[in-house]
């Protein structure tokens, strides 16, 4: 049925319509994995300042912690909805456990009346909902993920990576050139379309986080980084020419900006200055 014509449908009758429910990874049929990499212990140690200097604010976030073993999944009529994270299976259940929360925020809600694109053939697809939006995240977590499909060795008939912004569409040649990646197998679907394949693939999450107190400040952050997230940049700065002329050396501030800052910023302006770096503000540019 037509999108319009659902939304009037369960308007009418919305006892009809799919109340998301929980299904945890391990019971869920037609669901295949490959581990791709070992449970390891990440430490984060004393943290000290751009001179050497420690401060009793910082050295609480010393810690260590567990990176569980990641995988590989294949899921038989997997569905997701494009833009989100989240993994269904063909009952419309959410598996609890593929989510960046502390609880899946799916659970409990509708099952909405997108549209639906069916495809036939397998198909891997890579979301962190919108979190890949902000350039770091993207070339830690989100790139992550299709470095373990790559790890994997399976070859999915198509790909679905995130195209939202200017610099996504920019990086995927990139993305094909160091992983392999026939450019005509990449498909792109607007944001919200409820994406049916034969074969889902997808892997496992890395956008770990916990909520923190460090002097004065609380906020969330990074509990672990994965050690193979090295050989991913190894990967990257191979792929460039040895004869590549580089541009100006560029420091993104964020000093004017109202949240997120760095308190010592001016120093550490100072500092990257000595090696030729110039203080750029993102927001006195235009697009």
């Amino acid at each position: 049925m037509s999108r319009f014509f659902a939304r009037a449908f369960f308007k009418l009758f919305p006892f009809l319509r799919t109340v998301i429910k929980p299904v945890s990874i391990n019971e869920v049929g037609g669901l295949t994995k490959i581990k791709v990499a070992d449970s390891e212990i990440f430490s984060l140690n004393k943290k000290e300042d751009v001179y050497g200097k420690f401060y009793d604010d910082f050295n609480q976030d010393a810690y260590t912690a567990v990176i569980p073993d990641l995988y590989v999944y294949s899921l038989s009529k997997g569905i997701v909805k494009n833009g989100r994270e989240e993994i269904f299976t063909h009952q419309k259940k959410v598996i609890q456990e593929i989510t960046a929360q502390n609880e899946n925020p799916q659970i409990g809600q509708i099952f909405p009346c997108n549209p639906i694109k069916r495809i036939h053939g397998s198909v891997a697809y890579f979301n962190l909902s919108s979190l890949e939006d902000c350039y770091g995240h993207y070339w830690c977590e989100y790139i992550g993920l299709i470095y373990l499909l790559w790890k994997s060795k399976i070859k999915p008939d198509y790909y679905i990576f995130t195209q939202k912004l200017p610099f996504q569409k920019q990086f995927i040649p990139i993305i094909c050139n160091i992983f392999d990646i026939p450019k005509d197998k990449i498909l792109d679907f607007p944001t919200g379309t409820i994406i049916k394949p034969d074969m889902l693939i997808f892997t496992s999450l890395l956008n770990s986080g916990k909520l923190i107190t460090c002097g004065k400040k609380t906020g969330f952050n990074k509990i672990y980084m994965t050690h193979f997230i090295k050989d991913v940049y190894k990967m990257l700065s191979d792929s460039v020419p040895a004869d590549n002329e580089y541009g100006e050396r560029l420091y993104i501030s964020r000093e004017n900006w109202s949240f997120r800052k760095t308190a010592n910023e001016k120093e550490v302006q100072e500092l990257v200055s000595k090696y030729g770096f110039v203080t750029i503000h993102p927001e006195n540019f235009d697009v």
